[in-house]
């Protein structure tokens, strides 16, 4: 995802006394359905392990459907010639056929609700979806539990625990707001920065728990609807206005001050890009501007 809009203006909207409050009672989904292996990363087989053993069965939506249990502690999914998606034991015993799908989910709950997939730990389950003879990974994960990975990698853990809080609030906003965002491929969100930087439990850190728990069903609302909130690294001296970046009018989503960052010293804080006038006039025309020939 491209971001615009700095965490700085997530912070003003949250302190603002302004229309827009921060609710506990918004309607937000209870599960998230996050994107691991897709496209180009689809995999032929998936190996996934837990100490507790799996629940199997299959996903309808977000929701978990169990047909049967087994204390194997670790598993393998692929696709069989009939194109269903077959869940094996380490031997290639069948312990359970999906047409289409396959979910599983390890036996356990809470916090101990967690696997590993092909060296990587989630929270909650897996849902493999078959996609030209490749299968489609999405980890279906709580969506407090999604927090926690995420603003480990959007924002380190070290900060304020403040800052970590506007920063959860963020992106459970663009969470639930994008819901269905990657719908045509079975899933709501991605892992990487197209949606938000997700990595599972490996990057979670003690720093990660509080801000989540601590703002646990916050949301932020405009005039009752859920806001759209976006973030960046860093943006300079100042934002700008969403309309003159994506064309569409956004009350609250307007340019702020922001002489609070050190441009200088930061990663990402300066730099440049070059375009020639010829590349500059094809791309004001291919965006519809007829502006002539750029010159200068």
């Amino acid at each position: 995802m491209k971001r615009f809009i700095l965490l700085l203006l997530a912070c003003v909207l949250i302190f603002s006394t302004m229309t827009i409050t921060a609710f506990a009672d918004y309607e937000l989904p209870q599960f998230i359905r996050v994107g691991l292996l897709y496209g180009n990363s689809a995999t032929e087989t998936v190996t996934l392990e837990s100490d507790h053993g799996f629940a199997l069965g299959n996903y309808n939506g977000r929701e978990f459907q169990e047909v049967i249990k087994t204390s194997e502690k670790k598993v393998i999914v692929k696709i069989d010639e009939n194109k269903s998606v077959v869940v094996t034991d380490a031997a290639g015993k069948v312990l359970h056929r999906g047409t289409g799908s396959a979910g599983i989910k390890p036996d356990a709950s809470g916090m101990e609700q967690k696997l590993t997939m092909n060296g990587t730990q989630y929270r909650g389950g897996i849902h493999c979806i078959e996609n030209e003879n490749k299968l489609t990974v999405v980890n279906v994960v709580f969506m407090d539990h999604y927090l926690y990975g995420v603003i480990s990698r959007e924002m380190s853990p070290s900060w304020h625990i403040e800052a970590l809080k506007a920063q959860a609030v963020c992106a459970r906003n663009y969470a639930a707001f994008n819901l269905d965002k990657h719908s045509s491929q079975g899933f709501d969100l991605c892992s990487n920065v197209h949606c938000q930087a997700y990595a599972g439990i490996n990057f979670e850190s003690d720093g990660s728990y509080a801000p989540v728990n601590e703002t646990t069903r916050q949301v932020l609302t405009y005039d009752g609807e859920l806001a759209q909130l976006y973030y960046c690294s860093s943006m300079g001296p100042t934002t700008e206005d969403v309309e003159n970046v994506w064309g569409n009018i956004v009350p609250y989503l307007i340019s702020v001050d922001n002489n609070y960052e050190d441009t200088e010293n930061i990663p990402n804080g300066k730099w440049s890009g070059f375009l020639s006038c010829e590349e500059a006039t094809v791309l004001m025309k291919n965006k519809g501007y007829d502006v002539g020939d750029v010159t200068n």
